[in-house]
């Protein structure tokens, strides 16, 4: 059964409904399950999640992932996938800070700070203009923030008592968000640091940087979701997933009511979401196995057959739809692809949502199967606990009904 529908239409109105901090919050209890790595040190996952991290900086809602390749010839390859369609300042920008980092062993290291820190703060845009009174101010304030670097390396407790003080003792300008972009230094700082140490101290990852480093940007793929407005097609489709999850007291008034209102609020969601985008970690997800399936004639630039190292680096954790589809990815495929990983995802829900096949209609469908058992199992707990009616099956293996 396709899974699309449940959580693009039911899941995320259901999370909406929810109570924050009782039993009804979506999804009920459990975390996403998630698998660190075999293959790739603590040390390189850190490393690429805070390089994906630092290139987020123009607009609100960006997020950023990436792989890392390293053909035997010397290269190093980054395939960079992005939420946002314009990836020329982050082109731009990557091939800066590589430079920068590759030359920590050369310069002290205050000096590879600021120069890090420079290359990372010139890719940042700042639409406000704020006046000079303004900028006097802030400059007072980066001289408070000089005053405290050597606690800010040290301790996060530290900043946190700084940005108290400062948020007690000064009224916020009027035209310039100045606490938040002080904050927002202090993140970059630490980001920043983090990345520096991994890159400094790490011999294994020294070298890496001394690569002529090449970059492939994926650009973004969307997904129609083209399901019919038929009120008797969603119907079927959520009374499906009551009777397969085994929901006691499905013909209660109260909980039918709800369900007819499931229904209403489905259909007019999808006639306004009628495509949804593959996310990051996905695409990139997506493209590797393709390349596995169909790899470059030439190794050459940003092409080459090399596997890319297995872990893909995130700004910001995957939704709980992504950390669902790549567990079971890795689970149902790890005979047939190479698998991958990322940082543990959370519980957070992010619509419109696709999911990508691989072009192997036998772990297509086992991947779906399982992907779908868990949003279902999920979305009939949120059910259960809202109106006191649950009834799980207690092997999904045996007692789940199929009907494919």
């Amino acid at each position: 059964m396709d899974p699309l529908p449940l959580l693009n239409f039911f899941t995320k109105h259901a999370s909406e409904q929810a109570k924050l901090g009782s039993p009804d919050f979506w999804p009920v209890k459990e975390r996403v399950p998630s698998r660190r790595s075999p293959d790739v040190t603590k040390a390189f996952a850190k490393l690429l999640d805070t390089l994906a991290t630092i290139c987020v900086s123009k607009e609100s809602g960006q997020k950023v992932a990436m792989t890392v390749t390293l053909p035997p010839d010397g290269r190093v390859i980054i395939t960079l996938s992005e939420s946002s369609r314009e990836l020329e300042d982050t082109l731009k920008f990557l091939p800066r800070l590589w430079c920068a980092l590759n030359s920590l062993p050369c310069n002290s290291p205050d000096r590879a700070v600021f120069d890090i820190l420079r290359a990372v703060l010139d890719s940042t845009s700042e639409t406000d203009a704020p006046t000079q009174a303004q900028m006097d101010h802030l400059v007072a304030q980066m001289h408070a923030l000089q005053d405290h670097c050597e606690a800010l390396s040290h301790a996060a407790a530290t900043v946190q008592q700084w940005l108290d003080e400062y948020a007690r003792g000064s009224d916020e300008p009027a035209g310039f968000p100045l606490r938040r972009y002080l904050t927002g230094c202090l993140a970059l700082y630490f980001n920043t640091l983090s990345l520096i140490d991994t890159a400094a101290t790490d011999m294994d990852l020294r070298g890496m940087f001394g690569r002529p480093l090449h970059i492939k940007a994926l650009q973004p793929d969307v997904s129609p979701l083209d399901y019919p407005l038929d009120k008797s097609f969603w119907e079927s489709y959520l009374a499906d997933i009551v009777d397969r999850c085994e929901i006691i007291g499905a013909k209660n008034p109260k909980l039918r009511r709800a369900l007819d209102e499931e229904v209403t609020h489905a259909i007019e969601t999808a006639k306004e979401m009628t495509s949804a985008p593959l996310h990051c970690e996905l695409r990139l997800l997506n493209h590797h196995q393709q390349l596995l399936a169909s790899p470059p004639e030439k190794e050459v630039a940003e092409e080459s057959a090399t596997p890319p190292q297995n872990y893909i680096g995130t700004s910001e954790p995957p939704c709980y739809a992504c950390g669902i589809f790549i567990d079971a990815y890795r689970t149902k495929s790890e005979d047939v692809f190479n698998p991958m990983y990322t940082q543990g995802p959370n519980r957070r829900l992010q619509v419109p949502w696709a999911m990508p096949k691989f072009g192997n209609a036998k772990v297509d469908r086992s991947i779906q199967r399982s992907v779908f058992i868990t949003f279902c199992l999920n979305y009939a707990k949120f059910i259960g606990y809202q109106f006191g009616f649950h009834r799980l099956p207690e092997n999904t293996d045996t007692m789940f009904k199929w009907q494919w």
